[in-house]
């Protein structure tokens, strides 16, 4: 099942069942999910709300993608489908739409589209300034490996290293990069040789020397230019937000985000979290809480929390209510959690 909200729509669609969704206090949606991967849509008809307009061409479904008044599907045969404020990329040019397009990933800003094709090129469309026109890096798109967006700026890795940015962004072009992490209003790029480059003011800021396993990157998405970076086990310290003196000292192997916090897992189990305690950034458990019979085996997060999974099959959440950090209701029917679970990116 896949869930995108826009600013004023939402749509859901389950690529091999039979469900229906409603919206609090704006009555039945305008399409049931069913089993062919159809889409259900409700909300303000202009942010995409309803899918009339393309609801013959909504079939098997495979995922959704959503800026703040458009939303894409992406179907089975590669070709993409779009509806709500052409202006925010509710309208999808043919080499997107089409059953020749072969396209394997959409990406988004808050009001433009990016389509990774299969033959390792790139379209764009929705509004210029916020990513919708490449024209000026067109000729550069290709042997795309990997597709990234900020709230206002797109970013493709080529298998080359090479890195393309467009949009609203000001990170001069990179060579050698080797992953990138974004935020709302930034990206943070790692270099082959350990330095790590953030933009949108673009320099860099940081040094990683080189270790056995390369850094990895964590992004708080929404929360400014807040990054966190695990140089092998330990944490680099790039963000604003405050960070606890005590995680120095710490091995993570993990590190995941809200729009405003952080939350790593510690080599010995123990979760700990930094930044808005709002949106779940209070939280640090000692070694009892780590214990080996309960060990922490997946963390998920929305916008504003965090929830854990645990060995012995309990639920621990944190962070806003209304994101998923208040589970008292359900409490009762989590003690035996079995298999993985989903966080979707709701938030008051």
């Amino acid at each position: 099942m896949d869930f995108e909200r826009g600013a004023g729509g939402a749509a859901l669609c389950h690529p091999g069942g039979l469900c229906s969704a409603q919206a609090p206090g704006v009555g039945v949606p305008a399409r049931r999910a069913r089993g062919d991967g159809g889409v259900a849509t409700w909300g303000s008809k202009s942010c995409g709300g309803d899918s009339g307009r393309v609801a013959n061409q909504l079939q098997e479904v495979l995922s959704l993608r959503s800026t703040d008044e458009a939303f894409v599907g992406l179907t089975a045969s590669g070709a993409v489908v779009a509806w709500g404020d052409p202006l925010a990329g509710g309208s999808a040019p043919s080499a997107v739409t089409s059953a020749e397009a072969q396209v394997a990933e959409v990406v988004s800003t808050r009001k433009a589209f990016a389509a990774l094709r299969r033959d390792g090129t790139v379209v764009a469309w929705g509004d210029p300034q916020l990513g919708g026109d490449a024209s000026e890096v067109q000729h550069l798109l290709t042997e795309v490996a990997r597709l990234f967006a900020s709230g206002g700026a797109f970013a493709a890795l080529k298998a080359d290293g090479a890195l393309i940015l467009w949009g609203d962004v000001a990170i001069p072009r990179l060579s050698e990069v080797v992953d990138v992490a974004t935020s709302e209003k930034a990206f943070c790029c790692l270099v082959a040789e350990g330095s790590v480059v953030v933009g949108p003011s673009g320099g860099t800021v940081s040094a990683c020397h080189p270790t056995p396993e390369p850094p990895r990157l964590a992004a708080a998405k929404g929360a400014g230019e807040a990054f966190a970076v695990l140089q092998g086990t330990r944490l680099l310290n790039l963000t604003p937000l405050e960070v606890p003196e005590a995680l120095e000292d710490m091995h993570f192997v993990e590190l995941h985000s809200t729009s405003g916090a952080f939350c790593g897992l510690t080599g010995d189990g123990r979760l700990v979290a930094w930044g808005d305690p709002e949106r779940g950034g209070a939280r640090t458990e000692t070694a009892e809480d780590a214990d080996a019979t309960k060990s922490v085996v997946q963390v998920v997060a929305s916008l504003g929390a965090f929830a854990a999974l645990r060995s012995d099959g309990s639920v621990t959440a944190w962070g806003h209510a209304f994101s998923g950090g208040n589970f008292a209701d359900v409490q009762h029917l989590l003690s035996e959690a079995d298999g993985s679970f989903e966080a979707t990116d709701w938030e008051p």
